[in-house]
């Protein structure tokens, strides 16, 4: 995975407010010891101490690559399944990748499935009570995220890995 791969998972994982600068800045620390010539802004991003929110996302910007809905689709799912989000809170984050932020990107079979799952829960009355039924096919679909998780899990850090 390249490091503009990398970069682009990590900003989603901060815009979904499932990481910190502090992790970041772990993550810049163990390309350096891994890369013998890393590029500059990797330097950068390891040493913003203390870890700036703004600091840290404007280095990965400028170095992230276009993320495809799947791949932001699977932060929020590695973070659900990892016990670090609730399906409750799992939900909108997922809605807001696939429905309301996605632009122009395209969805495959499995992208859309999973938004005809959270329009049937955008539609229900109560958003706080998941159905069982619906939960059932949420399960089914995170497990299909999952199966090719493996090194996103990794570059997300260890809090990640519990999913895999």
């Amino acid at each position: 995975m390249t490091l503009a791969e990398q970069a682009s998972i990590l900003l989603e994982a901060i815009e979904s407010e499932l990481l910190q600068p502090a992790d970041i800045v772990r993550w810049a620390d163990g390309i350096l010891v891994a890369m013998e010539n890393p590029p500059a802004w990797i330097i950068d991003v390891s040493t913003v101490h203390p870890p700036d929110l703004e600091d840290v996302v404007r280095q990965l910007r400028e170095h992230a690559s276009a993320l495809p809905v799947r791949r932001q689709v699977q932060v929020v799912v590695l973070a659900h399944d990892a016990g670090l989000l609730s399906l409750r809170d799992t939900l909108p984050k997922l809605f807001r990748v696939t429905i309301l932020e996605r632009g122009d990107r395209s969805l495959d079979e499995l992208d859309k499935r999973l938004v005809e799952a959270l329009v049937d829960w955008d539609f229900q009355e109560d958003l706080d009570v998941i159905e069982p039924s619906l939960q059932v096919r949420l399960a089914a679909l995170f497990r299909e995220y999952l199966t090719d998780a493996q090194e996103m899990a990794a570059v997300l850090g260890p809090k990640f890995r519990k999913a895999i």
